[in-house]
C-alpha cells in the first residue's frame, strides 16, 4: 500500500511538538515567521519526506520562500493535482493557495495546510500556517471564503485553489 503524503503531512503537522520542530527549523534557516508561510509549509513537507528543496528556484522564484515558486514546484515537478474554486472538496493535508496579493497579479498572497472543517457551510476551516504558534492556537480558524461569519476574522485573502498529492486522490 502506497503511503499518502497528504495524510502524512496532516498527521505530522497537526501535533504541536512537530509544529514546534518545524518552527525551530524555519528559524534556523529563514529566521522569521513574517512572510514565512511557504518556509513553514515546505519545511513541514520535508519533515514528512516529501521531496522539496530548501534552496532552489523556478523562474527566479524561491521554491521554499515564494508562493509562486512553491506553487510551480507543486504543479510542475511534484505533479500534484490542482483543484480550482473547489473549497468544498478540501481534505486534511491539502495545500491551499489564496487569491493574489492585492496589486500583485500572479502572486498568491498566502499558503497554508487545510486541517479540517470547523463549519463547512459557513466556509470556516481549521488551518496551520506561520501566523500563530502557541500550543493553544497553532491550529486556528480561518474564514477561507472571505465573508464575515461567526466573528471569525475576515481580513484573510480568500481561497483560490488547492493541491493534493495524486496518490491521495483515491484514498
Amino acid at each position: 500500500m502506497k503511503i499518502d503524503p497528504t495524510k502524512s503531512l496532516n498527521s505530522y503537522y497537526s501535533v504541536y511538538g512537530n509544529y514546534r520542530s518545524v518552527y525551530d527549523d524555519v528559524m534556523s534557516w529563514f529566521g522569521a515567521t513574517r512572510l514565512g508561510c511557504v518556509a513553514f509549509l515546505t519545511t513541514a513537507m520535508r519533515h514528512v519526506e516529501i521531496e522539496i528543496p530548501q534552496e532552489g528556484t523556478i523562474n527566479g522564484k524561491g521554491i521554499s520562500i515564494n508562493t509562486e515558486g512553491f506553487e510551480s514546484y507543486l504543479k510542475n515537478v511534484l505533479k500534484w493535482t490542482v483543484y480550482v474554486d473547489a473549497a468544498d472538496q478540501l481534505r486534511p493535508g491539502d495545500v491551499v493557495i489564496t487569491q493574489d496579493r492585492e496589486g500583485y497579479i500572479g502572486h498568491p498572497d498566502h499558503v497554508y495546510m487545510f486541517h479540517q472543517w470547523l463549519d463547512q457551510n459557513e466556509g470556516i476551516a481549521l488551518v496551520i500556517d506561520n501566523q500563530l504558534n502557541t500550543e493553544k492556537d497553532f491550529i486556528h480558524p480561518r474564514n477561507i471564503v472571505g465573508n464575515h461569519i461567526n466573528n471569525v476574522r475576515t481580513s484573510y485573502t480568500p481561497y483560490a485553489r488547492h493541491y493534493r498529492c495524486p496518490s491521495a486522490e483515491s484514498s
